[in-house]
């Protein structure tokens, strides 16, 4: 299995949602990293080149829409990007599709989803 070489930074301020989708991603096989706000996020972005993004729409000092927009604009790092959001209605879902996100799950969400979702999105 080659998930092991796929880095994937989830980034969300609810401490309960990182630990449950990191431990199911972990077991998966992928590694993970995680940040807890916009700003802590692109830090990381940019130190550790993560290939998929899972992040959600509303949080502290960044909003997923701004750490997307911020890193589309980047020349080189093109990773894949799920932004999750309790926020579910068709506006939000095509800003975040428009801004540059490749999928929006809406929350809840069933964890096989979304490992089904990540493992599509790394095998493209």
């Amino acid at each position: 299995m080659e998930n092991h070489r796929k880095k994937i930074l989830l980034v969300d301020d609810d401490t309960l949602i990182l630990e449950v989708i990191e431990m199911a991603l972990s077991y998966h096989g992928y590694e993970v990293i995680t940040a807890h706000d916009g700003l802590e996020a692109l830090k990381l972005i940019e130190r550790d080149c993560p290939d998929l993004i899972v992040i959600d729409l509303i949080m502290p000092k960044r909003s997923g829409i701004a750490v997307i927009q911020q890193i589309r604009k980047h020349p080189i790092q093109k990773p894949h990007v799920i932004m999750v959001s309790a926020s579910s209605d068709k506006k939000t879902t095509s800003v975040a599709i428009e801004c540059g996100a490749d999928l929006f799950i809406p929350k809840p969400f069933d964890i096989d989803e979304l490992l089904s979702e990540v493992d599509l999105a790394l095998s493209a």
